[in-house]
């Protein structure tokens, strides 16, 4: 459900906890040794990465962007962004998530190095053939096209995912 106009937006309890999950396997993953040359920025200026003034707040700063997983560094170089979406079937909040391929065409990144988690209800596939319906179903059509997709995973699998994420960035990073 969206939040009433005029009011702060809010998030869901299923989808603080779908997030929290997601941090909290990222924070683990860059702990490794094997990882040791990444790091993260929990938000970036939109302004900065446009070259642009005119994204501000009502107080005059910098308006942010703070994707789930943060702005991704490979030996001080941003090499990666992403964000987590959980949603009822019935929402399309999930539609946000394309302003990080935005921003990661201006960054100049491959738009398979927006690292996206999608869950809860509204991403589950309703009979064998995978069918996911309304725009949840076009969203995941569209992230799995141009993102490294997560759909509906249990912890372990993106702590497996997030690990090859990280492992095929420094292999072409290192090119």
């Amino acid at each position: 459900m969206a939040a009433p106009v005029g009011t702060n937006s809010f998030t869901s309890t299923e989808s603080k906890k779908s997030e929290q999950t997601l941090r909290e396997v990222i924070s683990e993953v860059i702990e490794v040794p094997e990882f040791e040359n990444f790091s993260l920025a929990r938000s970036y200026s939109v302004n900065e990465i446009y070259n642009s003034t005119i994204a501000t707040t009502k107080t005059g700063r910098d308006t942010t962007s703070e994707p789930d997983t943060g702005l991704l560094y490979y030996r001080g170089k941003v090499v990666g962004l992403g964000d987590n979406k959980w949603q009822k079937s019935n929402n399309n909040a999930c539609q946000r998530i394309f302003q990080f391929l935005a921003d990661s065409i201006t960054l100049k990144l491959d738009s398979k190095r927006v690292f996206v988690v999608l869950d809860g209800p509204g991403f589950e596939s309703i009979n064998e053939s995978g069918h996911v319906p309304g725009q949840s179903g076009g969203t995941l059509v569209r992230c799995q096209h141009h993102f490294t997709t997560l759909v509906c995973p249990k912890k372990s699998e993106i702590t497996k995912e997030f690990k090859k994420y990280l492992r095929r960035i420094m292999i072409e990073e290192e090119q």
